[in-house]
Parts: C-alpha cells; structure tokens; sequence
C-alpha cells in the first residue's frame, strides 16, 4: 500500500544522551532505515531537517514549514515608545531549559522593565521556577501565564506585544535542525523576532533580514544588547515588526 510520511523532526536525534535515549535513538534509526525509501514521498519540517535524511539514507525528503494562512486582515504594527518590551513565548507546554531562562537574563543584564508572556500548560510548576529565578536574574520583568487557546487564536493573541521569541537551545541535533511554527506565528502577528542561531532556524531569520535578532544561544550579552536596542530606539522595533510581516506576506 502506498504510503507518505511528514518527518517534521530528525527523530533519530531528539534526545539528550542517555543510555535509554541511545537505546532509543538505534531503534528509530532502524524504522527508517526500513520505511523511508519504501515511501512514495517523504516531506520534512525545514531544509537542514530534510538534508540530515537525503545524507542518512539517501532518500529525496521535500520541504514544507509549518505555517498557517495569512490573517484576513493584517496586524497593526505599531510603536513602542514606553522603553518597556512585551516579550512572548508558547508551546504546548512550558518547560525549563528551553531557552526562557536566556530571555530572562538578557532582560536582567539589559535593565529593561518588561513582560514576559507564556501560553501553554503548566504541568511540572514550571512557571512558579521561573517566577524565582526572574526575581533573582530581571527583577523588573514580569511574568504572565496565559492559558492554551485553539491553535488559529494563537497569532491575534500575540499581536498585543513586541518580541516573538524562538530560543531552541541546541541542547541535540533535532534540535539544531529543526525550525518551528512559534516563527511563523510571531510574523502572522506582526512582531520582532529574536532567534537563535542554529542551523534551522538561521535561513529564516535571514530572509526576514538584519532587522531580526539573531544571536547564538546562551549569547546573554548579544541578547541583551539587541533588546535594549529594541527598548531605547523605537524605531528599530517598529522596523522590525514591519520586516517579519513583510517576510509573512511575501513567504
């Protein structure tokens, strides 16, 4: 029976090293070992992510980005002059270790007054963590947790604030690789973008041009500088909200 696959991950490569992530790494390697050539056509989630499978296992993998369809009208792009940047960030669920901690001490080192925004569950009392050590690290930034809303609520949610954050931390290959749709949905909503430099998410911030932040991760200095940048000059964020809409149009 035909069949196709949508490999929006390396999947061979998500973990961190362990003995039960090596243990299951091998096994997924052997699936696609077995599958992937059998399959009449194989997409993947961003260009890195389909060039790891075509060298692996020689197969053609095309590339479709996880992106959602522009809004019927476009977002107000607007200015923030007030010197204080509303930050967002979401995920299914929120977690530790997935670059949050960087916004937060870049906000501290930069002595910006702000808000950091999180939608997604709390399962693991992530947020009281990161309540604690935003006291310790930015003082003057104020978390908020906003609960899950249907996926296509997600970018008129977020046009409410400044800077989308895309902080893939690198911690394994998948994720060096990988490009997810928080990018897309920042730029549906009209916002700067700070990225972090790995291999899936570089082509991206590229195209949007040199009014994203680009940084590499755990870059709290490069990180800092360009948020304060964002928070002293409002014309460079007002210009980079217009380049991540323009790239939303035009893409």
């Amino acid at each position: 029976m035909p069949f196709a696959l949508d490999l929006e991950d390396f999947h061979s490569a998500e973990q961190d090293p362990s003995p039960e992530a090596d243990l299951s790494h091998a096994i997924i390697t052997e699936l696609e070992r077995r599958l992937l050539p059998r399959a009449t056509f194989l997409t993947g989630g961003s260009e890195p992510i389909s060039h790891a499978y075509a060298e692996t296992y020689g197969v053609h993998v095309e590339t479709i980005h996880n992106t959602f369809p522009l809004p019927p009208t476009p977002p107000r792009v607007a200015s923030n002059s007030s010197g204080q940047l509303r930050l967002f960030w979401f995920s299914q669920v929120i977690g530790l270790q997935r670059g949050l901690e960087d916004a937060i001490r870049a906000m501290g080192a930069a002595s910006l007054i702000g808000e950091l925004h999180l939608l997604g569950h709390d399962t693991s009392e992530n947020i009281d963590a990161l309540t604690k050590f935003s006291k310790k690290q930015a003082p003057q930034l104020k978390l908020v947790h906003h609960q899950p809303v249907s996926p296509e609520q997600i970018a008129p949610l977020a046009r409410q604030f400044d800077v989308g954050l895309s902080l893939e931390p690198g911690f394994s290959r998948n994720n060096r690789l990988a490009l997810s749709n928080k990018s897309f949905t920042y730029m549906l909503a009209g916002l700067a973008l700070a990225f972090t430099d790995t291999e899936g998410q570089r082509p991206l911030a590229l195209d949007i041009g040199p009014e994203a932040l680009l940084f590499k991760p755990g870059d709290t200095a490069v990180f800092a500088a360009g948020l304060r940048r964002w928070a002293e000059q409002p014309d460079t964020l007002l210009a980079a909200k217009k380049a991540a809409w323009a790239a939303a149009a035009r893409r």
